[in-house]
């Protein structure tokens, strides 16, 4: 009677293991440019994942929250970020803003997959 117990039980758990989907790695942002051009402000990720990875795990959409100053006046901006492209396991998410100070650097913090990162780079 153990006997089918045991193999009902290791057909139970093969059959439900196999159906679990393996959640991917958490995400890596390689490098963050900003491209300031007019009235308009693109914000852009190079994101990895931190173990190999199915590409197609990279989630669609990010979020950054971009943190202006000028001196005397500071500004908190969210920007949605769109994956616009997955090469060779770097996805590239670019986000859009007009509004600007005249700062020369903007730092704030990205959501990529759940992965928080802190940036802070140069306009150009």
């Amino acid at each position: 009677m153990w006997r089918v117990i045991l193999a009902a039980s290791m057909i139970l758990t093969l059959a439900l293991g196999s159906l679990a989907e393996a959640s991917p790695p958490p995400i890596v942002v390689e490098s963050v440019t900003i491209d300031n051009e007019g009235a308009g402000t693109t914000l852009r990720f190079a994101a990895r994942f931190a173990e190999a990875f199915d590409e197609s795990a990279f989630p669609e959409t990010g979020t950054a929250v971009v943190m202006q100053q000028d001196g005397r006046q500071a500004k908190c901006l969210n920007v949605s970020l769109l994956r616009t492209d997955v090469d060779n396991g770097v996805a590239t998410y670019v986000g859009r803003f007009n509004f600007i100070y005249q700062a020369s650097t903007l730092t704030g913090r990205a959501d990529i997959g759940g992965s928080i990162y802190d940036f802070s780079a140069p306009l150009d």
